[in-house]
């Protein structure tokens, strides 16, 4: 009675009353596996990991032990998730497999499997698991939302966009969805679509209204509403004065204004080891636009060798070689873009340039 009586009250979010009944509930049957359950998803709710693991290990022994299946399912997917923020990957495995044993394939545990399978790095695993949830439930949402990343992170936007529109539809509060659907439309050059994705969205923490504010001063740029791109610059600058992403962005927008001098200033003054290939990458094409080539070389080779493995970095360096003439090295440059990365189609676009203009 204390335990429905608390969850009860829990549901009407009358949670201080609510841990009264738990707690008199435990003081009556210390072992029990749905007041151990209920007690460790309570902890978890209120960030308590550690304290709450031990309690999900006691309600899975005891649910074992009395053949409560709800309780040994519910205790071994919270432990499945824990295993897996953890990286106990081989643990997540196991208890994905005994939650399909009790549970069966159901579209939730192949779910668990295609994150566990996606953290592993076996996308491949992972695209096969979400497939198979979606030829069993095509409304499963996780699913949807999981291969729009999967899809993002392959540049294979147009699969992207197509998993990610039903989740934002169907949820419009989504701020992870939204966003990556932005990026996406971004990439597609598509600015005006991704635009109202971003804008009057609350940011949950700092890290997100950073991502937003940078997003927004990228698709006003890609718009050529240059003055809100330096507003939306500007402001990050100044609420965010450790994260150079801001400074960079400013200095970029000013660039594309022709403001060549300002943005070189803006530029040079950017510091921190993460913003400083991408300064000298901007730095590259200011030097080119106002003609000093010796400049822009030396800047484009220093990109390559902060980022050797990065196809981008090659495919700058290749343009500016390719600007000065120096075809032979531009091929031999952007041919290790392709090697880095086969899909790039700016280093494939490229080559078949320099290819053109080399004849």
């Amino acid at each position: 009675a204390h335990l429905e009586l608390g969850r009860l009250l829990a549901a009407t979010s009358r949670q201080a009353e609510a841990d009264e009944q738990l707690k008199a509930a435990l003081a009556l049957e210390p072992d029990d596996a749905e007041a151990l359950l209920m007690q460790a998803m309570r902890l978890l709710g209120t960030g308590k990991q550690a304290a709450a693991e031990p309690l999900l290990i006691q309600a899975l022994a005891r649910g074992r032990a009395e053949g409560q299946l709800l309780v040994q399912a519910a205790a071994l997917g919270t432990l499945a998730e824990l295993d897996l923020a953890a990286k106990r990957y081989a643990e997540a495995e196991k208890r994905a497999d005994e939650l399909a044993g009790l549970a069966g394939n159901q579209p939730d545990v192949r779910y668990l499997r295609a994150r566990i399978a996606l953290e592993q790095g076996d996308v491949e695993r992972a695209k096969a698991e979400l497939q198979e949830v979606l030829a069993a439930d095509k409304t499963f949402a996780p699913t949807h939302r999981l291969l729009g990343a999967i899809y993002t992170l392959e540049n294979q936007f147009d699969l992207a966009e197509m998993f990610l529109r039903p989740v934002v539809v169907g949820n419009p509060d989504d701020l992870f969805a939204r966003r990556l659907l932005a990026t996406v439309l971004l990439a597609r050059n598509r600015p005006a679509e991704a635009l109202p994705l971003l804008e009057n969205v609350t940011a949950p923490d700092e890290e997100s209204r950073q991502a937003l504010l940078t997003m927004m001063g990228q698709a006003s740029l890609q718009l050529g509403d240059v003055a809100r791109a330096i507003s939306i610059f500007r402001e990050g600058s100044r609420a965010y004065p450790d994260n150079p992403l801001f400074e960079l962005g400013l200095g970029l927008t000013m660039l594309a204004e022709g403001r060549t001098d300002e943005a070189s200033e803006v530029l040079r003054q950017v510091r921190g080891a993460e913003a400083d290939a991408t300064r000298a990458a901007f730095l590259t094409i200011v030097y080119m636009q106002k003609g000093q080539a010796a400049e822009a070389l030396a800047s484009a080779r220093s990109v390559v060798e902060k980022f050797p493995d990065q196809a981008w970095s090659h495919n700058l360096l290749g343009s500016v070689l390719m600007a000065t003439g120096q075809f032979a090295e531009a091929r031999t440059v952007v041919g290790r873009a392709v090697e880095l990365d086969p899909t790039d189609a700016a280093a494939l676009a490229l080559g078949r340039t320099i290819d053109r203009l080399a004849e």
